[in-house]
């Protein structure tokens, strides 16, 4: 059976959060540069070369490729061999470790990203200023391993009713 520290897993994701702000995945960016080559209309070229440069200049300054950097959803693919283990008395939830990754990744000294989040959506929508909670997906499968997958979904992705993982 294999024993993860809670406290391991919030660095991760706080440091995942923090990562997908400011880099967009390379199949995306292999994409762009292949329908740069491939498009003929100049307008709608010089409108992809604007995103690659953008880009580029995101992941070199470790600064978000957008001031939206959304909703915070973290994916755990949970074996049933894997248990978990904390310094904290009581051992706080996945979801408290999730929520506090957020609010670490957020508000990152170096790097603050935009908190977007209300609280209470259907009630006062106050923002938590610190984008917690995270929305958090559990799946349960075979095995001892745990698979961490972070999105942060902003500038209209929260339209899309789901992303496979």
């Amino acid at each position: 059976m294999k024993t993860i520290r809670l406290e391991d897993l919030e660095k991760s994701i706080a440091s995942a959060l923090q990562y997908v702000s400011h880099h967009h995945p390379p199949d995306y960016v292999r994409a762009l540069k292949q329908a740069y080559i491939e498009e003929d209309n100049r307008y709608a070229k010089n409108a992809i070369l604007q995103i690659l440069i953008n880009s580029k200049l995101s992941a070199s300054a470790g600064r978000p490729i957008c001031q939206d950097t959304g909703i915070a959803h973290v994916f755990l693919q949970i074996g049933m061999d894997v248990r978990f283990s904390s310094d904290a008395q009581p051992m706080p939830s996945l979801q408290e470790v999730a929520d506090n990754a957020v609010i670490a990744a957020y508000t990152h000294p170096d790097n603050p990203l935009r908190a977007t989040t209300v609280g209470e959506p259907l009630g006062a929508r106050k923002n938590t200023g610190n984008n917690a909670p995270a929305v958090l997906h559990i799946t349960m499968c075979r095995g001892d391993a745990l698979r961490v997958t972070v999105s942060a979904k902003g500038g209209g992705a929260t339209s899309r009713p789901g992303l496979p993982c």
